[in-house]
């Protein structure tokens, strides 16, 4: 699967003998369950405040750097555990810890990416944001600055950038807030981390099945990479029973992955194997175009106001009409997002055998 960022690789894979067939359809299966969501998880979008977050976090490179010339290296996952999840009984505590720990291992063997070279941060929320007095290091808040979320989770002190507030009066002369507004130490030795959390909330209370979501909040400013993100599992679901524990342990899996890559906040950040953004940046701010609709859709299972998101380009999602669409009814007609990057596109059409799909 095609992902976003340039430093993006998957290594490739060496079939000891009798496990071809099992680990192909491993992936094939991994790959087809973030194309084709599940009703086991809710898709919420980032606020407003969460994926506008662009940081400057000192990685090497530039936009017009190409993929091949990044030194890549398994990614670094930290995690950070809620109260929600400290409050869990013994026993689910355990299970979350052990299901967080085989995703980290699981996803260093995997993925690859060009390694953060400095603590990371958050920028705090703004009640008012200046953009003309913003940029990667800084965001300029109206006066103060607000308590900042990551998903459902407040932001820890170590992990934000100090209040850079301004005055809404001339001069607008800004100052770096301290105490409890100042510079915190961010995380250090990290490429991404996952604020923990098991908030019965959100899909978890309107859903009876729902069993947790996630959700990317911040990118560095170079790479578009997501460096922090929130997964929230719903608590009524957590159990040490096998059953509850398998179906957890393939939802924590899944649920990373949106904080990776496969979010309707994200696709229009995807970039094609040479590093260049798929969707076209506004030469002011670098960034792509907020969509002017004031409506919901629905994309991949996604759910979301089209005017909070950014507008990706059609060579990544686009909309399609499949006329006709044989259910057991007869012929539809469906209208429906699909994603078409060229590796995803050449993975379905191997799949599949079907050179047209």
């Amino acid at each position: 699967l095609e992902c976003f960022w340039r430093s993006f690789t998957i290594p490739p894979v060496k079939f000891r003998r009798g496990y071809t067939m099992k680990m192909l359809v491993s992936w094939t299966l991994f790959i087809l369950s973030v194309l084709w969501t599940t009703s086991l998880a809710e898709k919420p979008v980032p606020l407003p405040n969460d994926k506008h977050q662009r940081v400057h976090v000192g990685t090497m490179g530039h936009h017009r750097m190409r993929r091949q010339a990044l030194p890549r290296q398994p990614i670094r996952i930290t995690p950070v555990y809620d109260d929600t999840i400290n409050s869990l009984p013994a026993g689910n505590k355990a299970v979350v810890m052990d299901l967080v720990k085989d995703m980290m291992s699981y996803y260093s063997t995997r993925y690859k990416v060009n390694p953060v070279t400095m603590p990371i941060k958050i920028k705090r929320h703004c009640a008012q944001v200046f953009p003309a007095l913003s940029n990667t290091t800084h965001r300029a808040c109206s006066e103060r600055c607000l308590a900042t979320t990551c998903g459902v989770m407040m932001v820890k002190a170590k992990h934000l950038k100090a209040c850079y507030s301004c005055p809404t009066t001339p001069p607008q002369t800004c100052t770096s807030g301290t105490g409890s507004e100042g510079e915190g130490a961010g995380e250090a030795n990290s490429d991404l981390v996952i604020y923990v959390s098991a908030s019965n909330t959100g899909g978890c209370v309107s859903n009876a099945n729902t069993l947790g979501f996630a959700a990317a909040c911040a990118q560095e400013s170079a790479l578009d990479r997501p460096i922090f993100g929130n997964l929230n599992l719903c608590p009524q679901h957590i159990g040490s029973s096998d059953h509850k524990r398998n179906r957890l342990r393939g939802l924590v899996l899944h649920e990373v992955y949106h904080i990776l890559a496969m979010g309707p906040s994200l696709f229009a950040y995807y970039r094609d194997e040479n590093g260049t953004a798929r969707t076209k940046r506004s030469s002011s701010t670098g960034e792509p175009n907020l969509s002017p609709k004031f409506m919901t859709s629905t994309v991949l299972g996604f759910s979301f106001r089209d005017n909070s998101v950014y507008t990706w380009a059609e060579s990544v999602v686009k909309p399609m009409t499949l006329s006709p669409w044989t259910t057991a009814p007869g012929g539809q007609s469906l209208a429906t997002y699909v994603m078409v990057t060229p590796k995803v596109k050449a993975f379905v059409r191997a799949h599949f055998n079907c050179p047209t799909l």
